[in-house]
């Protein structure tokens, strides 16, 4: 495979239509609700009418699924039909960065730094599939817009370290996808910890 290495910011471009990343080669690093976790990423939205998936892990939405969404214009995370979301709208063609931080049962929904959804949610998966931009049930929830990065940690972020893009030399980071660099059509992951994921459609695109 051709190695994709950008010295440019890039980002990942889902159109909507059958675009997502495959994470499942990593299932293993993704064992959500077996302790605290959190997420980590950047993306624009283009559709705020119809339901994006931004990340989905499980089975399927009726025992074992976990889901974060942008929906009506909100985000949201939920477990087998039991969810919470942020409140203010997030307009569409604008970019967020967005935070999840699950502690003892706590999940806790960040904008920029900002607590924005304060809910208990304990997710308990540990096997099934893992995807950015798509859904484990197959309900074609397709996520429409860009997304720069996509952090997930072993721990519950604090303080300043909710915001910003992932470090590298962090040691609760387990997977860590920047967008800039790949072979073919798999996405390299920066943790160090090789959970590379498979792009289907999605497409690079150069930071204006």
């Amino acid at each position: 495979f051709l190695s994709i290495s950008f010295a440019e910011n890039h980002y990942l471009y889902f159109d909507g239509d059958a675009d997502y990343v495959d994470l499942s080669s990593s299932i293993n690093s993704f064992a959500l609700g077996q302790g605290d976790f959190s997420i980590k990423t950047k993306a624009k939205f283009l559709n705020g009418d119809d339901r994006n998936q931004i990340f989905s892990y499980g089975v399927n939405s009726n025992s074992q699924g976990f889901y974060i969404q942008y929906q009506n214009y909100a985000i949201r995370a939920d477990i087998s039909h039991i969810a919470g979301g942020t409140t203010e709208a997030l307009l569409e063609n604008e970019w967020y960065e967005v935070t999840f931080v699950h502690s003892s049962g706590n999940f806790k929904i960040y904008i920029d730094g900002a607590l924005s959804a304060d809910y208990d949610l304990s997710p308990n998966i540990s096997t099934g599939a893992a995807y950015i931009g798509n859904s484990v049930d197959g309900q074609n929830w397709w996520f429409n817009g860009y997304i720069d990065y996509f952090g997930y940690y072993s721990t519950a972020l604090t303080g300043d370290s909710i915001t910003g893009e992932p470090s590298e030399s962090d040691a609760s980071l387990v997977s860590y996808y920047d967008f800039n660099s790949g072979s073919g059509n798999i996405l390299h992951d920066q943790s160090g910890n090789d959970n590379y994921g498979t792009i289907h459609g999605a497409t690079w695109i150069l930071e204006n």
